[in-house]
């Protein structure tokens, strides 16, 4: 799962053989969620790599951590992923206690840590 930062909704280009599902806009920015389905990897894509920057794109989606991470909120990505199969609530579950166990979640458990991965 990707999350996609982009300066304006029009300049967001996606693979045309994976869906992009869900969509926010937050000052100029637009927030995506690209390869929902895929739940082996997660970061969020941006022009820049400082997190202070990044943070405040997401918006309501997340807000900055430390050294080039951000943190995403698994509500979130809930409330806004949709077109994916009935198994994937359960598999995001599965996800998350991962990244439970690998100390990638907030102390509330509300939020993933992503690593910033500029384009």
């Amino acid at each position: 799962m990707i999350i996609h930062i982009a300066p304006t909704p029009e300049s967001v280009t996606t693979d045309s053989t994976q869906p992009t599902v869900g969509r926010d806009t937050v000052g100029g920015d637009s927030v995506s969620i690209q390869q929902p389905a895929d739940l082996r990897r997660f970061h969020v894509e941006a022009d820049s790599s400082d997190e202070q920057l990044v943070g405040a794109a997401l918006g309501a989606a997340g807000h900055a951590a430390e050294s080039g991470h951000v943190w995403v909120s698994a509500d979130w990505i809930r409330a806004t992923v949709s077109g994916v199969d009935d198994n994937w609530s359960g598999e995001f579950d599965q996800m998350l206690a991962y990244a439970a166990s690998q100390g990638w979640l907030n102390e509330d458990r509300t939020h993933i840590k992503a690593h910033i991965e500029p384009r």
